[in-house]
């Protein structure tokens, strides 16, 4: 017979043993299965998701630069887009919408990276991916560096900051304008510009620092009539226009022209298709190039990497770039620019201009001119060479005359030598030998 608690014994001690068995094996399990998930390439396909208008310029030249970097890279990425003008459209109601739209239209697409432009589109992203890529890492873009400050971003997440702040700009005024006293804001309303609603906050620094109008958001005929009639030393900072507070629909590049004919000083922007437009120019981002780093951030996702162990990062692409024109409308020297300017649109001198229309006609002349030196140069040549051989020719006649006058001479020498030494040597015999007959005891 077992006793009742001897058996409850081992009977736990068997149950112990099992579950320890059973978690280790459970925990070897997940440990595996995690292991070949972050072994397992993420899909070669990404979302590009842009809280912008398609019409308002500048982000459509970073978004296509990013689809075109991404889909002309091999290996191949299915690149795919959704522009949702968010600056316009918003409210929970338009986002259920979109959110459906979106879970409809790509449910058979497996994504490995989602990006989103702008901080609107970052925030949908967010809040979509544990339901819509919940395998999917996020990459952002164009966002400023005083809004970035206020994200709570997912493990999952990183991106490149755009360098765009109010500060750069009003610094880049003080370059432009000696004696800088103010500056002036002039375009759509900062509340629907989706790249530059951190200037809002920075604002109020900015006005407790100096005299700051801000004519942002105004219809556009009242700030061509203000920026004409502006105090002097002061500067006009131009962000962009999407839409003013009336509702209105501007182009920012025609906006900027109208304000630039007017201005009564040097426009300063933070973009560098703006350059060109009648701005003077400022610290700018280059859109084009900025599209090709997040496109390389991307890529090198999908290669493998970790977003957790890539930090976030700020863009490179920001440069101060300025007008000549507008330099020398403005009289502004260059050496008060930043050290590694770019000057665009810089008039050729005279000389430029002249191998600018006659480049052929100039390279054939020279090509003649150094022909005819050649030419000319080995005559000298020639001439020197004969006149050098003309000299040596006359040293040896010369040399040759007097050896044969020393010869000529010789031969008259020996043959006088001759003509005197015969009779001479006949009377020293005859001499010698009647000496020697008086010699004799009996002479003869």
């Amino acid at each position: 017979m077992i006793r009742e608690p001897a058996f409850l014994a081992g009977a736990f001690r068997v149950g112990v043993t099992f579950a320890r068995r059973f978690i280790t094996i459970w925990l070897l399990i997940v440990a595996a299965t995690h292991a070949l998930a972050a072994a397992s390439p993420l899909p070669r396909a990404a979302l590009i998701i842009d809280e912008a208008d398609p019409s308002s310029g500048t982000p459509t030249i970073f978004s296509s630069t990013l689809r075109e970097t991404l889909s002309n890279f091999t290996p191949r990425v299915a690149v795919y887009g959704e522009t949702l003008d968010l600056s316009r459209f918003s409210g929970s109601k338009l986002e259920a919408i979109l959110h459906t739209y979106i879970e409809q239209k790509y449910s058979d697409v497996p994504f490995g990276v989602v990006v989103g432009v702008g901080t609107s589109a970052l925030d949908l992203v967010t809040r979509w991916r544990p339901t819509l890529w919940p395998k999917g890492a996020v990459v952002f873009a164009a966002i400023d560096e005083v809004t970035a400050s206020e994200l709570k971003l997912h493990s999952n997440a990183t991106g490149i900051l755009m360098r765009r702040t109010l500060k750069s700009m009003v610094a880049a005024a003080r370059i432009l304008v000696p004696d800088f006293q103010g500056v002036a804001m002039v375009g759509g309303a900062l509340e629907n510009d989706p790249y530059r609603r951190g200037y809002l906050r920075e604002i109020p620094a900015i006005a407790a620092e100096m005299k700051l109008t801000n004519l942002t958001g105004l219809p556009l005929t009242i700030q061509m009539r203000r920026a004409a009639a502006l105090p002097a030393k002061t500067a006009i900072l131009f962000t962009s226009f999407f839409i003013d507070e009336e509702g209105t629909r501007y182009s920012s590049s025609d906006g900027l022209v109208a304000i630039a004919r007017v201005a009564n000083g040097p426009i300063v922007v933070d973009v560098n298709n703006r350059i060109g437009l009648g701005a003077t120019g400022g610290f700018a981002l280059d859109n084009v190039a900025y599209g090709r780093e997040v496109a390389a951030l991307v890529l090198r996702i999908l290669d493998g990497a970790s977003p957790a162990a890539i930090p976030v990062a700020i863009t490179e692409s920001v440069k101060p770039i300025f007008d000549w024109r507008q330099l020398q409308r403005w009289g502004i020297n260059e050496n008060r620019l930043p050290a590694g300017s770019e000057i665009l649109f810089r008039e050729p001198s005279i000389w430029q201009q002249m191998w600018n229309l006659y480049r052929i006609q100039i390279l054939a002349v020279i090509t003649l001119v150094l022909t005819l030196a050649a030419m000319l140069s080995w005559l000298l040549f020639e001439r020197r060479q004969r006149l050098a051989a003309e000299a040596a020719t006359r040293q040896t006649i010369s040399e040759l005359s007097h050896v044969d006058r020393v010869a000529t001479a010789g031969e008259l020498t020996a043959s006088i030598a001759h003509e005197v030494n015969q009779p001479l040597t006949g009377m020293v015999t005859n001499a010698n030998a009647g000496l020697r007959w008086l010699a004799r005891a009996t002479p003869d």
